[in-house]
């Protein structure tokens, strides 16, 4: 039997101010030799980033960028999770934009 661990290391886009990335922080797995760890977030909103950091980052703040998705070096760290948010919320809220704009 294999005994090396393996650690997923986790992305996450729109990530929200605490993002899946709290919750596989907090998962209970059951194989011990397995976890998630947080490589990098990615929100566009300053609160959104900072309540991040806050929450999920403290000792490395630099992990969490605040900037725009286009703008991203997608090669800063290898990755082997990439979550997108909750891109239909996302859309929803760009659609309402639109909407209030036209009206």
């Amino acid at each position: 039997m294999d005994n090396s661990n393996i650690t997923f290391k986790l992305g996450e886009l729109f990530c929200g101010p605490d993002g899946i990335g709290l919750g596989a922080a907090n998962a209970h797995i059951h194989d011990k030799s397995i976890s998630i760890k947080h490589a990098w977030a990615t929100d566009y909103d300053k609160d959104t980033c900072e309540t991040y950091r806050h929450n999920l980052s403290p000792d490395t703040p630099q992990s969490v960028l605040c900037q725009d998705i286009r703008e991203l070096d997608y090669n800063m760290t290898p990755l082997n999770l990439l979550h997108f948010g909750d891109l239909l919320k996302i859309a929803q809220q760009q659609a309402n934009q639109a909407c209030i704009v036209c009206k």
